[in-house]
């Protein structure tokens, strides 16, 4: 916990794919030192099946030792459960603005997912 600083926010994701409650860590962002308000960098690629829900989640921790990757060194400061097929509907209608979503611990501070359709498979025109 950081007592005289701002924190130094990072996200996990996790999917739960078969949803037995068995949640597999995916991606971590990047920590961004001493800010309430944090944007990261971090773009982490997912194939979408639209008729196969995939449950996630987003996991904010207060970054508390740089050396270590184990997350019980590290203050959790919220969590939100949603789904891929959520974000990636909701943000067709939104388009790039993504959509908010408020953390369980009843913080002010949401975070964004952002779904982005690429385009790397598709032949090029001529």
């Amino acid at each position: 916990m950081d007592l005289f600083s701002k924190s130094d926010p990072f996200v996990v994701i996790d999917v739960d794919l078969d949803h037995d409650g068995n949640w597999t860590e995916i991606a971590r962002t990047e920590i961004i030192d001493d800010d309430l308000n944090p944007t990261w960098k971090t773009v982490h690629r997912m194939e979408y099946f639209p008729l196969k829900p995939t449950k996630m989640r987003f996991r904010v921790f207060d970054c508390d030792n740089r050396s270590s990757s184990d997350l019980a060194k590290h203050d959790l400061e919220g969590m939100v459960h949603t789904t891929l097929k959520a974000i990636v509907g909701k943000t067709a209608v939104e388009n790039t603005h993504g959509i908010v979503l408020p953390l369980h611990d009843e913080s002010n501070d949401p975070v964004r997912p952002v779904a982005k359709t690429l385009r790397d498979n598709v032949p090029q025109q001529k």
